[in-house]
C-alpha cells in the first residue's frame, strides 16, 4: 500500500473515530434529558440498584444527577478520548511519513527541552540489528524509538518535527496553541484531578483558563469547540502530506 493510501487510511478512521464520539456524547446528552423528561412527566417511583457498589438511587435522584453527569463525567471523559485520537493521528501521521522518508532519522537533537532527550544516544541500538530479521523491521524499531522519544516533548515541538521534515505549512500557530491548551488540560484531569496547576499554565502557555488551584471546566461550548479543532487540524494536515505526495 502506498504511503498516501496509508496516510487517507489513517485519516479516515480517526475522523470516523472523532464523529462516532461526537454522536455518542450527543445521543448520551439527550439520553439523560429524557430520563429528566419522563420522570418530571409520569412521577414513577423507581429504584436503581448498582449491585457492584450497593449503591440504592431513587428516579427522582436520579434525574437530579444527569446534571452533574452530563456536565461533569461526560464532558471530561469526552475530551480525553478526543485528545487521545488526536495524539494517535499525529504519531501516526509522522510514523508512516518517517518509514517512507527515513533519510535523517538522528534523534530529535540538541532543541529537545528535556536533558534526557537532549543526551538520547541517536545510535541505532545493536539489539535492533540482531532481533530484526529484515530491513523493514529494523526500520519500524527505529522508527517507534523516534517516536517514544517525541512523545515526552511538547505538542508544538510535535509540529516543529513534522514540519522540519515535510514542510507542510500547518498547523497554524494559533492553532498549535489551542491545541497545546486542549492538551494540557486532559493532561490535568488525568494526572491531577483536574486542578489546574504549573504544569498545566506552563503547557497551555497564553491560552491558560485558569490559575493554579483552580479545577478548570469542560464545558460544553469548550468541548465542541475543542473537537472541531481537532477535526480540522488533522483534515488539513492530512490535505497538505497528501499534496506534497501528489
Amino acid at each position: 500500500m502506498t504511503t498516501a493510501k496509508q496516510i487517507v487510511g489513517l485519516t479516515d478512521r480517526i475522523r470516523d473515530e472523532l464523529v462516532r464520539a461526537a454522536d455518542y456524547y450527543n445521543h448520551t446528552q439527550l439520553a439523560w434529558r429524557l430520563v429528566q423528561q419522563v420522570y418530571e412527566e409520569k412521577k414513577r417511583p423507581t429504584l436503581i440498584i448498582n449491585k457492584d457498589t450497593e449503591t440504592l438511587t431513587r428516579g427522582d435522584e436520579l434525574a437530579g444527577l444527569a446534571q452533574s453527569y452530563i456536565t461533569g463525567y461526560l464532558t471530561e471523559s469526552m475530551l480525553q478520548q478526543y485528545v487521545t485520537l488526536f495524539e494517535e493521528y499525529v504519531f501516526g501521521l509522522i510514523g508512516l511519513w518517517l518509514e517512507a522518508f527515513p533519510k535523517g532519522i538522528a534523534g530529535l537533537g540538541d532543541d529537545a527541552d528535556d536533558a534526557k532527550l537532549r543526551s538520547a544516544d541517536k545510535l541505532i541500538p545493536l539489539a535492533f540489528v540482531t532481533d530484526n530479521p529484515d530491513r523493514e523491521s529494523i526500520l519500524r524499531a527505529v522508527v517507534a524509538q523516534e517516536l517514544d522519544r517525541l512523545k515526552y516533548r511538547r505538542l508544538a515541538a510535535w509540529f516543529q518535527y513534522l514540519e522540519g521534515r515535510v514542510r507542510l505549512g500547518v498547523p497554524t500557530a494559533d492553532q498549535i496553541e489551542q491545541l497545546a491548551e486542549v492538551k494540557a488540560c486532559r493532561d490535568v484531569f488525568v494526572h491531577n484531578r483536574g486542578i489546574a496547576n504549573a504544569t498545566y499554565r506552563n503547557k497551555a502557555g497564553a491560552k491558560a483558563r485558569a490559575v493554579e488551584g483552580v479545577r478548570l471546566e469542560v464545558t460544553d461550548p469548550y468541548l465542541r469547540d475543542s473537537w472541531s479543532l481537532i477535526v480540522t487540524v488533522v483534515q488539513e494536515t492530512s490535505a497538505a502530506a497528501l499534496a506534497k505526495l501528489a
